[in-house]
């Protein structure tokens, strides 16, 4: 057996709030996630098997039981003490390697900091976050028929880590129409040089969000601020729009009936045929969200080290775990589509619905898209 590995998640799966579940259902779960913080960390799972035609490794799950932002209202002191010891009983079971991608921003912050006296590795998992939603959403364009390179990019958050990392990456792929959305104009600015200089492409910049949101095939949310400020009923038919940061499950308003966009909340990624998952996780049998795979990819590779974790995201280190998790057969099998896992088998039809005329209600025939299935 290779390497051990811990995630860290929040609480016991399925005691989580949802934007999906009715109020009565969300508030038993803010009750019950304002009073976790009572109980200690404690061990989830020990059955993650992982096994590749490369290597082989196992790993469990562990809870710092508190709910995550902005749904508890605990100190950040206080914060740090529990993830601090989620960390010690990660130590105590010999884990090699800590995942911090199913954690918010304010837990992950506290394990960073503690990162350089732990014994154990640590990484955020944003490495490959990334190039999970940049090859989903190269995917689901082109199962709509959308050439990369005549697609329309809109990037919110553009100057953060991930922003320009995403920006970077699409424009080397072949992207020629990338508009950059961001308050500090320096920034974007000195951005758009940077990819013009390294691959030939002229970005926009901008910080008029939904103008240049009218005209966007592709949308790709890596900042909060852009994210809740987004107009969904200002996008054309059959955009599609990845929530990198997950920000709109947090949107105090319902996302609209819209029945010709795509809003995609995460990638499904197959791990590899011979291991045995059993997270407790809402996803089907032998898939995990992305937030998960760069740790396991890790240790299936005996790589115990900080991989994703200053903020800086190297462009190199991304395409480096990317082709590590092909190599051990993790890959995109299907999107997280308004809290519900929708299968690659599933998108059939869709090309097909768009090709349909549209009507004076300015509905297509048959209405046949996924949105009438959730």
């Amino acid at each position: 057996m290779g390497g051990k590995f811990a995630l860290l998640v929040h609480s016991r799966p399925g005691a989580g709030i949802s934007p999906h579940q009715n109020f009565g259902s969300n508030l038993l779960a803010r009750l019950a996630g304002n009073f976790s913080f009572l109980h200690p960390p404690a061990k989830i799972s020990e059955t993650i098997r992982l096994t590749s035609n490369y290597g082989s490794a196992e790993g469990l799950l562990l809870s710092v039981n508190f709910s995550p932002a902005p749904f508890n209202r605990l100190a950040d002191r206080y914060i740090t003490k529990r993830v601090a010891s989620a960390v010690r009983l990660a130590e105590k079971k010999g884990v090699n390697l800590i995942g911090l991608g199913l954690l918010d921003e304010t837990a992950a912050a506290a394990v960073t900091a503690l990162a350089r006296i732990l014994k154990p590795a640590v990484t955020t998992g944003q490495c490959y976050i990334i190039a999970a939603a940049l090859e989903g959403s190269q995917k689901v364009l082109e199962w709509m028929g959308i050439a990369l390179e005549d697609a329309e990019v809109l990037i919110l958050g553009a100057t953060g880590p991930s922003g320009s990392a995403c920006a970077r990456l699409l424009a080397r792929d072949g992207v020629n129409y990338i508009t950059l959305v961001a308050d500090d104009k320096y920034r974007q600015e000195t951005l758009a040089r940077l990819i013009f200089y390294e691959y030939g492409v002229a970005c926009k910049v901008t910080s008029q969000l939904n103008r240049s949101a009218r005209r966007a095939d592709l949308i790709i949310n890596t900042g909060d601020r852009f994210g809740l400020a987004l107009d969904f009923t200002v996008l054309k038919p059959g955009a599609v729009v990845y929530d990198l940061a997950g920000t709109f499950k947090y949107k105090t308003s319902p996302l609209p009936p819209r029945k010709d966009i795509f809003i995609i909340e995460g990638s499904l990624i197959a791990t590899p045929g011979q291991s045995r998952i059993n997270t407790g996780l809402d996803f089907p049998p032998g898939f995990v969200p992305p937030a998960m795979v760069e740790t396991m990819v890790l240790a299936l590779e005996r790589r115990f080290e900080s991989y994703s974790l200053s903020r800086e995201l190297r462009v190199e280190k991304i395409d480096e775990i990317w082709k590590m998790a092909q190599k051990h057969g993790f890959k995109t099998e299907g999107f997280l589509i308004k809290g519900r896992c929708i299968r690659r088998d599933e998108f059939a039809g869709i090309k097909e619905f768009f090709s349909q005329p549209v009507n004076r209600a300015g509905e297509r025939n048959g209405r046949l898209l996924y949105n009438q299935q959730i």
